[in-house]
């Protein structure tokens, strides 16, 4: 059969002509991805072109005469609803649009979508069901690649954020349906930072990767388990009977932590805080729910971490108090109540004081002496930290400019928070500062987190850097670990500080001496100045200078103080350090 045996009926072939599917078409659909087909209901004969006939890939010799025939080839969970259509299509004198999987001879699948037209003859009797199917199969493979990377995470390959935000909102519609809770779990390690310090970003990709994969496996299929930020995950209980179903999987969870993760043959523990709300007792809507979760976490992590905690409306009146903090941070810096205290760094070759790090104080008129650690994370959630960041910078170039003129030699060291590296203005703001108390910029330090300097906003960062280092400031880079090469290498850096959690472990890790003594020969390999933050013994201190370390700071040499304290303690004789090279 083919459309000219149809007996050239004028209505006919009125009707065949708007599908393209005239005689003259036929031969340019015959391609590989593209097929047609005729089926007449009267006689229930089928005729395939090459074209379909190649997406089948039938067999030489192989016949499909029948609307049974073609419909065979179909997946049997889209045979009947295909079926539907036509019949439909039969019942309506109408067209269709069909998409369908079918299923080769080699077993592979492949997706259809196919649009069938329906020609009748002149009293309206069905004539010829007309169809042309294209193969999309490597076109829906792309579109599930696109979706994928739009609603997965990158490195973990969980659900992101987008996406969990999604499914939490399908299970709280079934939910108020139902009348049955959901739980929302927030989790993050409570030893992420270590992680990296020591063993580097990469090693930290590595340990979110296999924490993904073992939180996979402790929860049910049918709950989302998502990354929403670094090493922050959520998870969606998406039934949950009783609240105490949730501390179940809450346990279980953390349990799955508790294997070590093998890092570079370095057995490594993940500790992690937990937080839970439950629906409709924590909340009505999904933000609501991820925010009490949140802030059931913060309260985990501040008993310790490695635990879970529920919501409770208390944790809701903390919050209130951290927002009437930070209205009362915005009156603070109209009334001159922030200041700054400096900690000296000493040169652990001869003992003498090379440097100062800035760090800030909050004298407040009612709280007294308010710690950065208080109100800086309450600044950078409220967006005060550039106008805070900007009076730091100008009262460390001022206090500097006044121990030049008193004969010292010191620099001062200024951190700089990842806000401030986000805004180009960055660089007339330093420059400004130095400017209005003419100091020289090489008394200027300004110090960069390392995790800053990796993933996306390296190049942004890195190109900042460089034009403050043009301007002659001197940079350094806090947080150094195992993974800082490949974070400095082309930025102008003098200076790199050994992290804290590092020199903690001084006396406590067998490894750490020779680890310490890696990172410091690594440092002047690449021509750049050690210090070490947080020395508080005296074993740390020897064993800094004994792996040769340049500078150090923290509380067993000099506690931070006022800029009178700090100009008394220049005065001071250069404090006896321990003999190089001795033993811890």
């Amino acid at each position: 059969m083919t459309l000219s045996s149809l007996g050239g009926d004028p209505d006919l072939t009125a009707a065949v002509e708007p599908l393209d599917l005239a005689a003259g078409l036929w031969p340019q659909l015959a391609v590989s991805d593209v097929g047609t087909f005729c089926w007449v209901p009267a006689s229930d004969s089928v005729e395939c072109d090459d074209g379909l006939r190649s997406i089948l890939d039938l067999p030489v010799g192989a016949t499909v005469e029948t609307l049974g025939d073609l419909l065979a080839w179909l997946m049997p969970d889209d045979r009947a609803r295909a079926m539907q259509s036509l019949v439909r299509c039969l019942r309506e004198r109408t067209s269709a649009r069909l998409t369908f999987r079918i299923a080769r001879l080699s077993g592979e699948v492949r997706w259809i979508v196919c649009s069938v037209r329906l020609l009748t003859e002149a009293g309206g009797r069905p004539a010829l069901l007309a169809g042309v199917c294209t193969d999309f199969t490597a076109q829906r493979a792309a579109e599930e690649r696109l979706r994928r990377l739009v609603l997965h995470d990158a490195l973990t390959g969980l659900a992101n954020r987008l996406l969990l935000q999604d499914r939490l909102e399908q299970a709280l519609a079934r939910a108020r349906r139902a009348g049955h809770r959901v739980a929302v779990m927030v989790l993050d390690l409570d030893n992420f930072k270590e992680v990296n310090d020591t063993l580097g970003h990469a090693a930290g990709d590595r340990l979110l990767t296999g924490m993904a994969r073992r939180l996979e496996q402790a929860t049910r299929r049918e709950d989302t388990f998502a990354r929403l930020s670094g090493d922050e995950f959520a998870l969606v209980q998406g039934r949950v009977e009783d609240p105490a179903d949730a501390e179940v999987l809450a346990r279980k969870v953390l349990a799955a932590l508790e294997e070590p993760f093998d890092l570079d043959g370095r057995p490594t523990v993940a500790m992690a805080s937990l937080g839970i709300a439950l629906f409709p007792e924590d909340g009505d809507t999904s933000a609501e729910l991820l925010r009490h979760a949140d802030l059931a976490l913060y309260r985990a992590k501040a008993q310790g971490g490695g635990r879970h905690r529920f919501f409770r409306r208390a944790m809701a009146v903390e919050v209130q108090e951290r927002e009437r903090l930070g209205r009362e941070l915005g009156r603070a810096l109209e009334a001159d109540e922030l200041l700054l205290h400096y900690q000296p760094q000493l040169d652990l070759r001869t003992g003498r004081t090379v440097g100062a790090e800035a760090l800030l104080r909050w004298h407040h008129g009612e709280r007294g002496l308010v710690m950065p650690g208080v109100f800086v994370p309450v600044a950078e959630a409220s967006r005060q930290i550039w106008a805070v960041g900007e009076w730091v910078l100008d009262e460390a170039c001022r206090q500097a400019a006044v121990w030049r003129d008193a004969g010292l030699s010191v620099t001062v060291a200024v951190n700089l928070a990842p806000a401030q590296l986000r805004r180009p203005e960055l660089l007339r703001t330093v420059a400004h500062a130095l400017r209005r108390h003419d100091l020289e910029p090489a008394r200027l330090e300004l110090e960069v987190e390392c995790g800053l300097l990796v993933g996306e906003a390296r190049d942004a960062t890195g190109r900042l850097l460089g034009d403050l280092a043009e301007r002659g400031v001197r940079l350094a880079v806090t947080g150094f670990g195992a993974g800082a090469p490949g974070a400095l290498r082309g930025l102008p850096v003098q200076t790199v500080k050994i992290a804290r959690s590092l020199v903690d472990r001084i006396g406590r890790d067998a490894d750490c001496e020779t680890t310490l003594g890696a990172m410091v020969d690594l440092a002047h390999g690449l021509g750049l100045r050690a210090i070490a933050e947080g020395v508080e013994r005296q074993g740390q201190l020897v064993v800094l200078q004994h792996v040769g370390c340049d500078a150090a700071q923290g509380f067993h040499l000099a506690r931070p103080g006022t800029a009178k304290a700090l100009f008394d303690h220049l005065r001071r004789p250069h404090p006896e350090l321990p003999r190089r090279g001795a033993g811890a």
